[in-house]
């Protein structure tokens, strides 16, 4: 995902409790890990982290220092409603810091399947189908997440 260097720095400057520095707002803005990490924390996202990914490039402000920074966010194992709302949580922050896609940004879930082989094979198809089902249902909720440039490629579900 990519966010709004400006958002940022608004950001960091109204949070000197967690960017005492003017070195440590450049660095979140910049997309430095170590900032994003303490901020994600500080955000009730525990576990969540930042990762460098250069191909996720953020639009162009007049040169690279000034591009907006281009970050993968990684998750904990997320589960059940507080999965969920963590979620939500993410994505109403990530809206209030300019957060964005363009064609270089994507996304990938793991889904967890260790209990999917459990079971008669009736019930084992039948969680098959399921989530097959659900997939589908929630195909047009990840096609919005994914620029429509990325849409029906190998890239985009």
């Amino acid at each position: 995902m990519c966010f709004n260097r400006e958002k940022l720095v608004e950001y960091a400057n109204s949070h000197p409790d967690l960017f005492p520095s003017e070195w440590q707002r450049d660095n979140f803005a910049n997309g430095n890990q170590d900032q994003w990490d303490t901020m994600l924390d500080a955000e009730g996202l525990q576990g969540w982290s930042h990762h460098y990914d250069g191909s996720v490039q953020g639009n162009s402000n007049g040169g690279s220092y000034t591009s907006d920074p281009g970050i993968e966010i990684v998750t904990p194992i997320l589960s059940g409603e507080d999965g969920l709302y963590q979620i939500v949580h993410f994505l109403e922050l990530a809206k209030k810091l300019g957060g964005y896609t363009n064609a270089s940004c994507g996304g990938h879930v793991h889904i967890g399947a260790k209990d999917l082989l459990e079971g008669t094979e009736k019930q084992v198809a039948n969680k098959i189908i399921f989530g097959l089902l659900t997939a589908k249902k929630f195909k047009p909720l990840l096609d919005a997440m994914i620029p429509s440039e990325r849409r029906g490629n190998d890239y985009a579900l």
